[in-house]
C-alpha cells in the first residue's frame, strides 16, 4: 500500500508540474503577442503624429502667411491706384491751367507710367501668391485625408488588438479577461461604423452582429466563442485588407 501511495504521489507531483509549465508557456505566448501588438499600435501613432507636425502644421502657417501677404498686396495696388488716380486728376488740371508747364506734365507722366508699372508687378505678385494658396490648399486637403486615413486604420488596428486578446483569453479559459477585451472591441467597431458611414455600413453591421454572439457565447460557454472570434478576426483582417493595401 504505501509503494502505490508513492506511486500516485509522485503521478500527482509529475501533472501540478506539467500544468505549472503549460500555464507559464501560454502567458509568455499572451505577453510577446501584446508586446508586439504595443509596438504596432505605437508605431501608427508615431507615424500620424509625424505626419502632422511635419507636414500639416508647417503648411498651415504657409498658408496663413500667404494670405497676410495677399491682403498687403491688395491693400497696396489699392493705395496705389488711388495715387494714379490722384496724379492723373492733378495733371488734367495742370493741363488746363498751365499749358506752358510741359516739363511738370512729362514728368507726372513718368510718374503715372511707373506706378502703372508697379501696379502691373503687384497684380502679377497676387497672381503668383492666389497660385500658392490654391497649391497649399490642396496639400491641406491631403495632408487631412492621410490623417483620417492614419486615425480609421488605428482604430482597426485596435478592434483586431481587442478581438484577438479576447481570443487568447478564451484560450486560457480566462471569463473575465474574454468579456473585458470584447466590449472593447465592440466600443471600436461602433466608432469605426460611424466614421466610415454608409459604404461599409453592412460589413460593420456583421461585424458588430458577430461581436455580440461572441459574448453571448463567452456568457454561456467560453470555449464555444472561439469560432465565432476567428472567423470575426478573419472578416476584420479582410477589411484591413481592402481599405489600406497599397496597390
Amino acid at each position: 500500500m504505501d509503494k502505490k501511495n508513492d506511486v500516485n504521489e509522485m503521478d500527482k507531483k509529475e501533472f501540478i508540474e506539467t500544468e505549472i509549465k503549460s500555464d507559464s508557456l501560454l502567458k509568455k505566448t499572451i505577453q510577446s503577442i501584446l508586446r508586439w501588438v504595443l509596438i504596432v499600435l505605437g508605431s501608427i501613432l508615431i507615424g500620424g503624429l509625424l505626419v502632422f507636425f511635419t507636414l500639416y502644421y508647417p503648411a498651415q502657417q504657409e498658408l496663413g502667411l500667404a494670405d497676410t501677404n495677399l491682403r498687403n498686396a491688395r491693400e497696396t495696388m489699392i493705395t496705389q491706384a488711388e495715387q494714379i488716380a490722384s496724379l492723373k486728376t492733378e495733371n488734367e488740371i495742370q493741363r488746363r491751367n498751365l499749358e506752358n508747364s510741359n516739363e511738370t506734365i512729362i514728368t507726372q507722366d513718368e510718374q503715372i507710367a511707373s506706378l502703372e508699372t508697379i501696379l502691373e508687378n503687384a497684380n502679377e505678385i497676387i497672381i503668383s501668391q492666389d497660385n500658392q494658396i490654391a497649391s497649399l490648399q490642396t496639400e491641406n486637403e491631403t495632408l487631412q485625408t492621410t490623417l483620417v486615413s492614419t486615425t480609421l486604420h488605428l482604430d482597426v488596428v485596435n478592434t483586431l488588438s481587442g478581438l484577438r486578446g479576447a481570443s487568447l483569453a478564451v484560450v486560457a479559459n480566462d471569463y473575465v479577461g474574454a468579456r473585458l477585451y470584447l466590449f472593447k472591441a465592440s466600443e471600436v467597431l461602433d466608432t469605426l461604423s460611424r466614421r466610415l458611414g454608409t459604404d461599409q455600413k453592412d460589413v460593420f453591421s456583421a461585424m458588430q452582429k458577430s461581436a455580440s454572439l461572441a459574448l453571448i457565447d463567452v456568457q454561456k460557454n467560453l470555449k464555444s466563442a472561439k469560432p465565432e472570434l476567428d472567423q470575426l478576426i478573419n472578416n476584420l483582417l479582410q477589411l484591413e485588407d481592402n481599405l489600406f493595401s497599397t496597390p
